[in-house]
């Protein structure tokens, strides 16, 4: 019995780190994928990938925790696509790209395409 109770104490701990890294919004607040698109926008353009275009998927609830998938359309070269996707996969508590479409820009010699970024994070 004493290693069940101390095996769920190390799950707790271990939980209480992954919320820390969970972005919180307020339970009240009707919808944060704004938010949401302005943050991967910032890390995108920090980054040197211009994303053209941010589409949100509906709001999934698993628990206390929340999903929302979010489309984003985006052009690029490919060294700082990958800076992006090496920053997003840091965060992959917050964020997972769940599918991504590259394919070339004809017109001046970058990269573009759409991805899925599915992002987590609770209401308090």
């Amino acid at each position: 019995n004493n290693k069940f109770i101390n095996m769920n104490k190390m799950f707790e701990d271990e939980l209480m780190i992954l919320e820390k890294n969970i972005m919180k919004f307020d339970k009240n607040e009707k919808s944060v994928s704004p938010k949401l698109m302005q943050e991967i926008k910032k890390i995108a353009s920090k980054n040197g990938v211009s994303i053209t275009r941010n589409q949100p998927f509906d709001e999934k609830p698993i628990g206390d925790l929340f999903e929302i998938g979010i489309n984003c359309t985006w052009n690029s070269n490919l060294k700082s696509l990958i800076s992006f996707l090496a920053e997003l996969q840091k965060n992959n508590q917050r964020y997972k790209v769940k599918t991504i479409n590259i394919m070339p820009d004809a017109k001046d010699s970058q990269l573009k395409g759409n991805m899925i970024i599915e992002c987590a994070y609770m209401k308090k």
